[in-house]
Formats: structure tokens, sequence, C-alpha cells
């Protein structure tokens, strides 16, 4: 699978699921699980299928394997577990911080290991990561208020990451 493509579609399909849950916010369905699971799931699977599959970034790859993995345990919980609302918000806060660690540790290694690393690369992960964590606390917080207003800020969360991804697949040279 060709990386570019395959980080775009998954920024894709980010972005289309955060905007979805944007717009059903203010009256969330039963659909709407479904569809965020469906998306994370097809996210996942092509996640680990890029990262077994390209040989040149070797030291992103074994975390976007785990971001792939945590995915598609999101897709399970969010489709199997979380059977109102509330849940569905914890899960996807949890599944945030979770991402936010996951990009933490990509950077430190990335820092740690690589000689002369592409700051521009290293800037945009860091403020996923950020985006993820602060979004994640805001979630849980906005959930004690209201659930549709932690629901947009999810989707906003959401889009937002899946706009990084893009950014990130279109400076891939694959």
């Amino acid at each position: 699978m060709n990386i570019k493509k395959g980080v775009l579609l998954i920024g894709l399909l980010m972005l289309v699921s955060g905007l979805l849950v944007v717009v059903v916010s203010n009256n969330p369905s039963e659909l709407i699980r479904y569809a965020i699971a469906a998306s994370a799931l097809v996210s996942g699977v092509f996640a680990i299928r890029i990262s077994q599959h390209v040989e040149t970034y070797k030291l992103s790859m074994k975390y976007i394997w785990l971001e792939g993995g945590a995915m598609i345990l999101y897709a399970i919980v969010v489709a199997f577990f979380a059977g109102n609302l509330t849940y569905f918000i914890n899960a996807t806060g949890l599944f945030l911080l979770v991402f936010a660690v996951v990009e933490f540790a990509i950077v430190l290694q990335v820092l740690g290991n690589v000689a002369k690393p592409q700051f521009k690369r290293v800037l945009d992960k860091l403020a996923m990561m950020v985006i993820a964590a602060v979004g994640a606390v805001f979630i849980l917080t906005a959930a004690e208020m209201s659930n549709n207003v932690a629901l947009l800020i999810a989707g906003l969360i959401t889009a937002a990451i899946g706009v990084g991804y893009i950014k990130t697949g279109r400076q891939v040279v694959a």
C-alpha cells in the first residue's frame, strides 16, 4: 500500500467522521455510534497495513501500528460496549488520551534517535498531541455539563486530527 494514499485516507475518514459528529451533536442517534465504529475500524486496518509495508520510516511506523491497533480497539468498544451517549463520550475521551500518549512517544523517539529530525513534522506531531490531550480533557469535562457539547467538541477534535493526518500524508514523499 502506498503510504501517502493510506495516510491521506485515514485523515479523510477521521475528518469526515468528525464533521459527521459535529453535524449530529445536537440530536445524536444510535447510527452515529456505528458510523464512527466503522470509520475507526477501517482507519485502524489501513494504519496497520501501512505500518507493515513501509521500510523507509521504521521508527514512526511502529507507532502508526499502535495507533491503528488503538483505533481498532476503539471501534470494538464503541460498537459493542458504548450503549449510551455517556459511554460513547467516555470511550472517545479515553481514545484521544491514548492517541496523545502515542503521538508524544513518537516525538520523543524521533528526537532521541534521529540525527537530523525534521522539526516541521515534529511540531506537527506535537500539535496533534496537544489537540488530542487538551481535547480529551475538554470532552470529559464538558460531558459533566452537557453530552451534546461534549459530542460537539469530540467531533471538532476528531476533524482536527483528520486534518493533521491529511497534512502529514501530503508531506510524505512516496
